[in-house]
């Protein structure tokens, strides 16, 4: 019977663990996302300011050369 019951206990126990491993690897993947989608939105950013930067030149030029 004793080791019926250690044996349930360290089962429990097992359980609790591979649960929490479970939970921990959950939030890392959830944090790692996070912070994919942080960069990227800078990466877009960025992109939008270095493609309006070039807009405004071309036009600069272009009026240069217009006139």
């Amino acid at each position: 019977m004793l080791s019926y019951r250690v044996q349930e206990s360290m089962l429990q126990i097992s359980v609790a663990i591979i649960t929490t491993i479970r939970i921990f690897i959950a939030m890392i993947i959830i944090f790692m996302a996070m912070i994919i989608i942080i960069m990227a939105s800078r990466i877009i950013i960025i992109a939008m300011i270095i493609f309006m930067l070039v807009e405004i030149i071309f036009k600069l030029s272009l009026r240069c050369f217009l006139s």
